[in-house]
């Protein structure tokens, strides 16, 4: 099962299938037309997990605009790496494109 929601990564469930106890009741009691309906409907089947709990994270924003902002001297450069710790706290980018980012910014901002 594919979870998606516009502005957010998609996010995969696997479900897995098994017959449910219905099923050899059916069969023990003789209604084979029981156990025939069910399998033609699906309803013979329980998926498992049964219940999903996911939390979507937000599409990364593109760290550039932060590289590329026109800031002066120590205060442009805390004002983009604050920026950047905004991002990574609220799941905007990942962990390696934060470390990346800011060595950017870094480096943008030496000599």
């Amino acid at each position: 099962m594919t979870l998606e929601m516009e502005g957010y990564d998609s996010e995969n469930v696997n479900l897995k299938p098994s017959i449910g106890g219905a099923v050899a009741g059916n069969i023990l009691a003789g209604g084979l037309i029981g156990w025939g309906v069910d399998a033609s409907t699906g309803a013979q089947y329980n998926l498992h997990p049964s219940t999903v709990d996911v939390r979507l994270r937000k599409v990364p924003q593109s760290a550039k605009p932060v590289m590329d902002r026109q800031g002066s001297g120590i205060s442009g450069l805390l004002s983009e790496l604050e920026t950047l710790e905004k991002m990574k706290r609220d799941g905007m980018i990942s962990s390696d494109e934060y470390t990346k980012t800011r060595a950017a910014v870094l480096q943008k901002y030496q000599g």
